[in-house]
């Protein structure tokens, strides 16, 4: 991934954050990561977020990438973002702890 900026709604994020997020997703589900899944991944992501709102919605998460996504939100840079939207996941146990635990301490 390169150190461009997307940008979704009034926000913007860097690729590798969301590659982050992508590459563990591609664990979760057992797929061979593509750079034409990454960019759908990443349009989509783009495309559904915005004003404040970081949309996951229905993305393919399991618990690996639910993890990531809690990584990225420890990082200062994800303070921009005031509410998360993860429905239609499959991010388990295992990610909605430590998603849960991140919002906590947030």
């Amino acid at each position: 991934a390169g150190t461009g900026r997307l940008t979704g709604g009034k926000r913007e994020w860097s690729e590798e954050e969301l590659t982050r997020i992508f590459s563990a997703k591609c664990i979760d589900l057992e797929l061979k990561p593509s750079q034409e899944r990454l960019e759908r991944f990443m349009t989509k992501i783009t495309a559904d977020s915005g004003g404040g709102a970081l949309v996951l919605r229905e993305t393919g998460l399991g618990p690996l990438s639910g993890a990531a996504v809690a990584a990225f939100l420890l990082d200062p840079s994800a303070e921009r973002f005031t509410s998360l939207v993860i429905a239609g996941n499959a991010i388990r146990d295992l990610g909605a702890t430590a998603i849960a635990e991140v919002l906590d301490k947030r």
